[in-house]
């Protein structure tokens, strides 16, 4: 089967191909999981991708922050809810990605109608790495959303060590959230 994959590209060209790495119910059986969690260097900042349903698990947006990712792009086809609803579950959970790894965050949802009648409710969310948000569009509407990630932003945060709670991390103690979920907590999901 094929993959669901985003090309990224840089000033120079392209940098490289990020394939999703966690289907949603409707993609099993028609598409192939990706394996790996590329973060592409563009010159002017490092990269990292999370295709739609990848963003409901924490630990990807973990591991690009461990690889150097100071930017994740999270862009969704998402046709289930309208604008509104869509914005207000980003606003649930995506802060917590940006400002629990220091990074900045953007994400969109498709905009329009789909050749199958699908209805994509559009939205837009940029982040900073405390989980403020920088920029949003969350009417729906098509449209570009556009904000200022600098650099030194960046730097300030992940430089105070009150701020920048990667460095503290202890893995030895959390390799049970990768063991699958038990019995008595619902069971029946593994990882892969």
């Amino acid at each position: 089967p094929p993959f669901i994959s985003h090309f990224v590209v840089g000033p120079q060209g392209p940098e490289g191909i990020y394939r999703k790495i966690h289907l949603g119910p409707p993609e099993e059986g028609i598409y192939q999981a990706g394996d790996d969690c590329p973060v592409f260097g563009t010159g002017k900042a490092t990269l990292g991708m999370e295709l739609c349903f990848d963003g409901h698990f924490p630990e990807l947006s973990t591991l690009l922050a461990l690889k150097g990712a100071e930017i994740v792009f999270l862009p969704h086809a998402s046709p289930r809810e309208s604008a509104a609803e869509k914005q207000g579950r980003w606003l649930r959970y995506l802060p917590a990605r940006a400002y629990d790894n220091s990074l900045f965050l953007v994400a969109c949802n498709q905009a329009g109608e789909s050749e199958s009648g699908l209805n994509f409710s559009g939205s837009a969310l940029i982040l900073d790495p405390k989980g403020e948000v920088l920029a949003e569009n969350p009417q729906g509407a098509e449209g570009i959303i556009l904000a200022r990630l600098k650099g030194e932003t960046l730097r300030r945060v992940r430089e105070n060590p009150r701020g920048f709670f990667l460095p503290r991390r202890r893995p030895e103690l959390y390799e049970g959230v990768t063991q699958g979920l038990p019995e008595k907590a619902g069971g029946k999901a593994t990882t892969r």
